[in-house]
């Protein structure tokens, strides 16, 4: 299960489970992640969960969003990648539980996509 870890100058204040389809990001009370900072946007950005992938996308904020100290508008999120939003930053961290189905699943993709 991805989660993600709201952090601000190394100190981590707060910890949040992606565990809807879709978690938004902002200033406002209604965001599943409110950071109340004026950096932000009222709905700044949001993460949508599609099987094990989580994709951020930029909700045409003010300021942007960024990953890894690169602007992006929509972004497949990788374990540990560090999405920052001005001084506030939240660390991407996927477990993905890799049960046998899951497993037997990405063994046939990847063989499938090697030429001999």
């Amino acid at each position: 299960m991805a989660r993600l870890i709201l952090s601000v100058d190394g100190v981590v204040l707060k910890e949040y489970t992606i565990a809807k389809e879709r978690t938004t990001i902002g200033r406002k009370a209604v965001n599943d992640v409110q950071i109340e900072d004026s950096f932000l946007s009222s709905e700044h950005a949001s993460i949508t969960q599609i099987g094990n992938d989580c994709i951020l996308e930029d909700l045409d904020s003010t300021n942007g969003t960024v990953v890894n100290g690169k602007p992006v508008k929509r972004h497949l999120l990788k374990s540990n990648e560090v999405i920052e939003f001005g001084d506030y930053k939240l660390n991407f961290v996927d477990e993905v539980d890799y049960t046998q189905d899951n497993f037997l699943f990405s063994r046939m993709v990847r063989t499938k996509s090697v030429k001999p």
